[in-house]
């Protein structure tokens, strides 16, 4: 484990640009009709956006400063559950399906 001390304003201000850019790509595009600049723009930065928050929470939590966040995803249940495996396992192989169906309807 790194032990590296980030000041609080530090860390503070990480959450909140990492929370807020993360949902704003999984949230952004709810119930909006995009120009064609929108949708280039958003498709071409969404994919780095999520993962640099993503890389945030890694980075806080093997830092040893992610707090709660550290305690929930190092949970000892969550870490060799086979239940929560075929629950992952069932959610990406079905999700395609879900989505398939999902944008038939509404086309």
């Amino acid at each position: 484990m790194i032990q590296q001390s980030s000041p609080l304003v530090t860390l503070l201000l990480g959450w909140i640009v990492a929370s807020g850019i993360t949902l704003a790509c999984v949230f952004g595009l709810y119930d909006r009709q995009q120009t064609l600049i929108e949708a280039c723009f958003y498709n071409s930065l969404s994919r780095t956006c999520f993962a640099c928050g993503v890389a945030w929470v890694i980075f806080v939590c093997v830092s040893g400063q992610g707090g709660v966040v550290n305690s929930i995803l190092s949970w000892e249940s969550l870490d060799s559950s086979e239940p929560f495996d075929v629950l992952c396992l069932s959610c990406s192989s079905n999700g395609f399906r879900i989505l398939i169906s999902f944008y038939q309807k509404n086309v």
